[in-house]
């Protein structure tokens, strides 16, 4: 029964026979050349751009730059030449021993007492019999007698006392007291400014000083003890050569760094210029302003700065010639770009140039880059 069945069911199936299909060689082999074309496009860029990378790498690491910054350049001449004042000396009014009572580089107004000078040294006198003082005493009695004093010397020592027979002397105008007289104070303001062109004019020169007394010692009526000079207002006298004598004489005002100064460089002004047949130039500059030790001074050494230039400074290496045109890269939004540069001067290890922007980043090594080159 079952098996009657199942031959029932069984006769609505039927087998299909299949057919065995051909492989197609040429449909393979284009795949797989589109593959390999593919996966070599591939490796190529990915080689082009480590490449790339690679080099930029190498080569902007050898790239070096540098911001350009805001300078000045000043134009200096150095020269030699005389240091005057407005000085007066001071001169004994009588003869006797001098004895100073303000110290040397000291300022004092007027009226300041500046020595004493008396008869006789203010020293302790012996009151004993035979001593030198009986003999004065006799002395003044003679002298009482010769001239009829009305009040003769009444033998007392109040009268003798050199307190009693001193002078004092003042200081007649403000300043700074110098107990050196070297002749040079027959130049300066109100006189003539000295003009030598070398120290060894200078030092052949004999303008007639004199050694001041020591203290205690005796003076002569007249005899210069003192000077004193207006430190207010001083004076540098110079030869300045043809080339550069009508460029330094032409500003009103300079600025001046002397030799003995270690401060910054003082102002200038101009009050005397004039030009020699030989074409050099005499030039003398009041100033106004301290600088160390200037007042002991009279030969020495300045530098002249004259004048002050604006503009950009750049490094030295950074300058760079290019189809006959001097300037330098710089770097525009990563863009190496050249730029023309106007040179004014240079300043040690620097150039100064004035138609660069300041804080642009220039290339200090321009010869290993082009213009038009990206910058990253």
């Amino acid at each position: 029964m079952r098996s009657k069945n199942a031959r029932k069911q069984n006769k609505g199936l039927r087998v299909i026979q299949g057919e065995a299909r051909s492989r197609s060689y040429v449909s393979d082999f284009k795949k797989k050349t589109l593959f390999f074309l593919l996966l070599f496009l591939a490796l190529f860029l990915m080689a082009q751009i480590l490449v790339g990378w690679v080099y930029r790498k190498v080569t902007y690491d050898t790239i070096n730059t540098e911001v350009a910054v805001e300078g000045i350049l000043p134009l200096s001449h150095l020269t030699s030449g005389v240091l005057t004042f407005e000085e007066e000396i001071i001169h004994a009014s009588r003869s006797g021993f001098v004895y100073y009572n303000i110290e040397n580089g000291k300022r004092v107004p007027v009226g300041t007492e500046l020595v004493t000078i008396a008869e006789f040294p203010l020293e302790e006198l012996g009151h004993e019999e035979g001593s030198d003082l009986e003999m004065w005493n006799g002395a003044y009695h003679y002298r009482d007698w010769l001239s009829h004093a009305e009040e003769p010397y009444d033998g007392g020592y109040s009268n003798f006392s050199p307190s009693h027979r001193k002078e004092n002397i003042v200081a007649p105008v403000a300043g700074m007291v110098i107990l050196q007289i070297d002749g040079w104070e027959k130049y300066g303001p109100g006189f003539q400014f000295p003009y030598l062109e070398n120290e060894e004019e200078f030092m052949e020169s004999d303008p007639g000083g004199s050694a001041v007394p020591d203290n205690g010692e005796r003076v002569f009526i007249f005899e210069p003890l003192l000077k004193i000079i207006n430190n207010y207002y001083w004076y540098y006298s110079t030869v300045l050569p043809p080339s550069l004598g009508k460029e330094i004489t032409e500003s009103s005002q300079v600025k001046l760094h002397f030799c003995f100064d270690t401060n910054d460089h003082v102002k200038g002004e101009r009050v005397e210029v004039n030009q020699r047949n030989d074409e050099y130039w005499e030039v003398t500059w009041r100033i106004r302003e301290a600088a160390d030790d200037f007042f002991n001074q009279r030969w020495c050494q300045a530098e002249i700065v004259y004048q002050e230039l604006e503009g950009t400074l750049i490094p030295k290496e950074s300058l760079y010639e290019l189809h006959g045109e001097r300037g330098v890269y710089t770097v525009e939004q990563g863009v190496v770009t050249f730029q023309e540069a106007v040179l004014l001067g240079e300043k040690e290890d620097q150039y100064l140039i004035k138609n660069l922007e300041p804080y642009k980043q220039v290339i200090t090594n321009p010869s290993k880059v082009k213009e038009g080159q990206h910058f990253f």
